[in-house]
């Protein structure tokens, strides 16, 4: 959680830095705005050489101008944010792509990953349950621990470890160690798309549009993986604001469906 919120206070001063750079005519125009008004106020409380209905009416012209000053930053911010989101986005889809061809070629190479009867790639055990085939199933922790566990040769059951608490736990070969580890970096990307999303660092329509159906799959193929985390691995807090994240794109998608049968089309 710590890290959590270190990456957000890290995303926020990066979105507050480029805001800054990018924008320096509108703070300057602020800056001007706001001296401007000032000296208005002044002139409006201590000038008794025009009458009140004038002062009136040059007050309510000065608020009419910082309003639309106002609503011109919001707009600049709004689409600065938008072009940020956008960027940062393709930087993260980049990543987890470049993570996948780690865990492909590691996973391919090395025979790791058994379905149905024969080996494949960590992106076709994927592909297999988006596909949504009558066997389709994502990813639990009995399958992973074959992925990552060290056996036996002579009765080929798992060779496990007693940490100081006297907790037993599955060795891990050395490429179970790497599986993990980019496991782990790829939920924990998608986790971060959901962290800036729910603070509203990131705009929420362009992720959506972006990313739903990937966020969605992802996590349900992760699902059941992710809560034996939390639940045997005293990780209560994995991934728990990108479940928040999918289960809102998910009652989008219900509604839109509903709409859609309801309208007949």
């Amino acid at each position: 959680m710590k890290q959590q919120t270190m990456s957000i206070q890290k995303t926020k001063m990066y979105i507050l830095v480029q805001w800054l750079i990018s924008n320096r005519y509108i703070v300057f125009f602020s800056t001007i705005l706001f001296v401007v008004l000032a000296n208005i106020l002044l002139f409006y409380y201590h000038s008794n050489l025009i009458d009140k209905s004038l002062k009136i009416s040059i007050l309510i012209l000065s608020i009419e101008g910082i309003m639309f000053g106002l609503l011109q930053l919001s707009a600049n911010h709004d689409w600065n944010r938008r072009s940020l989101t956008a960027i940062k986005l393709q930087e993260y889809i980049d990543k987890i792509k470049d993570i996948r061809q780690e865990l492909d070629n590691l996973t391919s190479q090395n025979e790791i990953i058994k379905y149905d009867g024969r080996y494949i790639s960590f992106t076709d055990r994927i592909n297999f349950f988006n596909a949504k085939s009558t066997n389709a199933r994502g990813l639990d922790s009995n399958e992973f621990h074959n992925w990552v566990g060290e056996k036996d040769p002579e009765t080929n059951q798992f060779v496990c470890i007693v940490d100081q608490k006297g907790n037993k736990t599955i060795k891990t070969t050395p490429n179970g160690s790497l599986i993990i580890h980019y496991v782990t970096k790829i939920i924990n990307t998608y986790e971060s798309i959901a962290i800036n999303v729910k603070y509203q660092i990131f705009d929420s329509d362009i992720v959506e549009d972006y990313l739903r159906s990937s966020i969605i799959k992802n996590y349900k193929f992760f699902e059941n993986y992710i809560k034996h985390q939390r639940d045997e691995h005293d990780s209560p807090n994995f991934a728990v604001i990108l479940e928040e994240i999918c289960k809102v794109y998910e009652g989008v998608i219900e509604k839109f469906e509903q709409k859609k049968g309801t309208d007949g089309t």
